[in-house]
This record gives C-alpha cells, structure tokens and sequence, in this order.
C-alpha cells in the first residue's frame, strides 16, 4: 500500500468543494485539488447525501483534496457525524483507502464511508 499522507481526502459528494452545503463549505473551499481517481468501494444513494461501503465490489470515482490545515480534520469529522472514540455511533467513519489516481499512480487518503449497516432499499 501506499505511504499515508496525513492530510489527503478522498471525495466522492457534498464534501467536494463545488457541492458542499452552507454548514461545511468554509471549510471545504479551502481544499486544495490534488487530481482525481477511484477507489474499491460501492456507492450508495441515501435522499440527501451518498454514502460508500469500502471493497463492496466496485470502483467510485472521485476527487483527492489536500486538508491545508489538520484544525479543520474536526470540523469535517463533526459535518459526518464521525466520533474517533465511538464509531458504533457514528454516522461515517474516517478511514484509509488506496486511491488509484487516473494518471495509474497510488496514494493513500481517508475517506469517510458509511459507519451503519446499509438498508438494502439504498443500494444503488
């Protein structure tokens, strides 16, 4: 696997910069581009936000982000519902995941996938 990179973030919905809500998107114009790729996960529609389940037998594609400054790790943990110290209540949980860039290169970045079990009406 890929060296981890603290500050990367691999995006595939309202966290990206151009479809960020009101209540994050201070924080997520300040992402800096890194390129776009894919990561072994499947997709799910909920009514206002996708969520992913990590090597669930697909790819997704998306954007990497660099996080300028680690403060702001909080404030997006919060926006996802994630609680480092108590993932059975979390809405998301932040984790690592190799991305294949679309140039071929790897890196490793986290993202957040969905932290419940998946209601089969939400499959996509």
């Amino acid at each position: 696997m890929a060296e981890p990179i603290d500050n990367l973030i691999f995006v595939y919905g309202t966290l990206h910069p151009d479809r960020s809500p009101a209540e994050i998107v201070q924080v997520t114009r300040r992402f800096e581009l890194v390129g776009e790729g894919t990561i072994e996960a499947r997709k799910y529609q909920f009514q206002h936000y996708p969520a992913i389940v990590l090597g669930d037998l697909g790819l997704v594609a998306g954007h990497v982000f660099r996080v300028p400054d680690p403060e702001m790790w909080a404030a997006i943990d919060r926006y996802e519902g994630y609680y480092p110290t108590r993932h059975d209540t979390s809405l998301f949980v932040r984790t690592r995941t190799l991305v294949t860039m679309n140039d071929g290169s790897k890196l490793e970045a986290w993202v957040y996938e969905y932290g419940r079990r998946m209601p089969v009406k939400s499959r996509a």
